[in-house]
């Protein structure tokens, strides 16, 4: 009986030490994602504040995410105490990947190229963050008001595409070079009549 009883008082303390800190919580739908080259992707996340107290919370992004996220932190939201996560908020951070994450082999500069995605796909990588401020408690007041409270991972791939080896540049130069040859070759032509009269 007096084991029970601990074990009861302990549960009771940990759930009042979860309910303290559970604030500015993150709902999240996806941990890995696929990426085009160039392409901007945004992302939703639910913001909620099951805690006792009004807070500002934003995202944060950390980790390889921040070389292309379009800004490392979001812009705050006010989220009145006791918003259960069912009312959520929801809040975006979008993504660019760079256009030319994979170089392709060429014979020649932008002639006969093709893509074998040997070396496989480049990810990028990091956490999602919530960090929540407490209204009326700036950055300069007394003591650390600011908290980062949760977190979610976030794997975003950028997909190679294979491709086999490309002429159809060759082809356009070819007939480009030929219309040039004609254009040249009628102009001397017709020079060369005018001399002769």
């Amino acid at each position: 009986m007096y084991v029970n009883m601990k074990k009861i008082l302990l549960f009771l303390f940990l759930v009042l030490l979860l309910g303290r800190f559970a604030q500015a919580g993150l709902v999240w739908r996806t941990e890995s994602q696929f990426i085009q080259e160039g392409e901007t992707k945004c992302i939703e996340y639910g913001l909620y504040n099951p805690g006792g107290k009004d807070l500002n919370i934003a995202l944060y992004v950390t980790g390889d995410l921040t070389k292309i996220a379009q800004s490392e932190k979001s812009e705050s939201v006010l989220l009145k105490a006791n918003t259960l996560h069912d009312n959520a908020i929801n809040k975006q951070l979008c993504f660019r990947a760079p256009k030319n994450v994979y170089q392709k082999d060429c014979i020649f500069p932008t002639i006969g190229c093709q893509q074998t995605c040997q070396y496989g796909n480049v990810e990028y990588s990091g956490d999602v963050s919530t960090i929540a401020e407490k209204v009326g408690q700036g950055s300069g007041g007394q003591g650390s008001s600011v908290i980062i409270a949760e977190t979610a991972p976030l794997s975003l791939v950028v997909k190679c595409e294979e491709s086999p080896r490309n002429f159809s540049s060759a082809y356009l130069y070819g007939i480009i070079l030929i219309v040039i040859i004609i254009v040249f070759t009628y102009i001397g032509v017709k020079k060369s009549k005018q001399r002769k009269k």
